[in-house]
């Protein structure tokens, strides 16, 4: 094959490389599950998956998919399994605004990756996964023991299972605690410590005929009382159903690509528009260690919530496997207003009626090196590492009077993954995700940075991109220069013309 490892290349590098996706099949599910907050809606999530005509107990792929997540895993000849698994974590308020929430900080989906062991040496799988949240909403983990008896038939598969999901302090309190600031009438502070839930459930899968695959689960979870005991839960039991339909025909390219014009271009240029729709909120803490109020510039100062910026990327590869990436963009935004109400910002108390103007400046440089644990003609995946470099400007000032202002520059590491997967001759659907967060040079919080685009190649030069990017970070400062909360978030899609070099 064309993109064959050498002669060096380690024998479990040469094994993933191998691998062919045209070995799973490409599906859409719809998971409907009951909130267990009061009077919430059930929340409704489509995704695309990928998944085997098998249940993964039955097979040895070490690519492992499972309930939305995707995971890498090793199975010794004694049937022990080991492995890490990654997930996204939708828990939340839901949908709606029942009065019985109303004034609850949001509570936002996370990420949550660890390691996993099993035992498939009996009838009985015993499977032991752990989670630890890497996005930093709650520092939580939680972790699954599962007891499971997979059964395979000339038709599909059922999986019934038992699980036990432990989930400590501090994850408990973060989805169903309410704070100081959340306490309402009839809604007492509460401090949710750690506690286990129980869960039934069954995974199935039905083919019909050879190409088309039903598959799915569904359960019932049985909430621990320290989550029951909340003021914002009404009820101890959440059911949910997950039905997903796949179809296999072989629909992604050959690993030997049967164009032979394809190739990666040395370098890739990309220069395009972001409509980005922004939120900013920054908070400032004054000399004597008082928190100011929370500013949002799009709200309380009435700056643009939306705008075209100007948005660049370079990709730059050597060899078969390596690469290096560019990325930039920043937006800068301005307003004049009366203050409707009081704020209270570092040294600055502005009194409500006053005049004052806005100005707000960011911008964002990512610069990173990647490495292709797999490339050939049909995908692409590798391992990312690098540095963000952040800079934001934020002022207020009164007309005539004073000013207040947060002038920083921030140099993030930053770790991650890339991806892509060839559609067909002139087609290409890929994505990048960077994450970080720890406590750097007096700094802590968390910054996330993805994007999905899918490009179209009309000639050997030129390529055309639709997209979207997502950028998120929020930070805590000690710094003499600052201290307080800094937070943003950027998102939207993006349209972009990309030139091979």
């Amino acid at each position: 094959m064309p993109f064959a490892a050498s002669a060096e290349t380690p024998r479990w590098l040469e094994w993933i490389r191998d691998y062919d996706l045209n070995d799973y099949s490409l599906g859409v599910s719809v998971l409907t599950s009951q909130s267990p907050y009061a009077n919430a809606k059930n929340s409704v999530w489509a995704y695309p998956y990928l998944t085997s005509f098998r249940h993964s107990s039955m097979t040895d792929d070490w690519l492992l998919f499972r309930g939305g997540g995707i995971g890498f895993r090793g199975i010794s000849s004694a049937g022990w399994e080991f492995g890490l698994f990654g997930r996204i974590n939708t828990g939340g308020l839901g949908n709606g605004d029942p009065e019985e929430l109303r004034g609850l900080r949001e509570r936002e989906w996370a990420i949550d990756a660890g390691p996993f062991v099993g035992w498939r040496g009996w009838p009985v799988h015993i499977n032991l996964d752990t989670y630890y949240e890497i996005t930093n909403r709650h520092d939580g983990y939680s972790a699954e023991l599962r007891f499971s008896l997979p059964r395979e038939y000339r038709w599909g598969h059922l999986v019934p299972s038992v699980e036990l999901d432990y989930a400590n302090d501090s994850f408990n309190d973060y989805y169903f605690g309410v704070s100081p600031a959340e306490v309402r009438p009839g809604r007492p502070e509460y401090f949710a410590g750690a506690d286990t839930n129980v869960r039934a459930k069954l995974q199935y899968g039905y083919r019909l005929g050879e190409k088309w695959l039903i598959s799915g689960s569904v359960s019932a979870e049985w909430l621990g009382d320290e989550i029951t005991r909340s003021p914002i839960v009404d009820r101890d039991r959440v059911p949910s159903i997950d039905v997903g339909l796949a179809y296999n025909a072989d629909i992604f390219n050959p690993r030997e690509f049967p164009y032979p014009d394809y190739r990666s271009p040395a370098i890739d240029l990309r220069i395009g528009g972001f409509w980005d729709n922004v939120s900013t909120e920054a908070r400032r803490t004054d000399t004597d260690g008082i928190p100011g109020d929370v500013v949002e510039f799009e709200n309380t100062l009435d700056g643009a919530d939306a705008k075209w910026v100007g948005y660049g990327d370079v990709f730059f590869r050597i060899g078969q496997f390596h690469r290096f990436e560019l990325s930039y963009f920043e937006l800068g935004r301005d307003s004049r207003l009366i203050a409707s109400g009081d704020i209270d910002f570092g040294e600055l108390e502005i009194p409500a009626g006053t005049e004052l103007t806005s100005r707000s400046d960011f911008s964002s440089l990512v610069t990173a090196y990647s490495y292709s644990l797999m490339k050939d003609a049909q995908k692409e995946f590798g391992v990312t590492a690098g540095l963000h470099f952040t800079s934001f400007d934020t002022i207020i000032e009164i007309v005539g009077g004073d000013r207040e202002e947060i002038d920083e520059e921030v140099t993030l590491p930053v770790i991650g993954a890339h991806g892509s997967v060839a559609l067909g001759e002139r087609m290409r659907l890929a994505a990048r995700l960077q994450i970080f967060g720890a406590d750097v040079n007096r700094y802590e919080g968390n910054m996330y940075f993805a994007t999905l685009d899918l490009t179209r190649e009309f000639s050997e030069k030129l390529r055309l991109g639709l997209g979207f990017n997502y950028y998120d970070i929020r930070l805590s400062s000690s710094r003499e220069s600052f201290r307080g909360d800094f937070q943003t978030r950027h998102f939207g899609p993006v349209l972009f013309l990309s030139v091979a070099l």
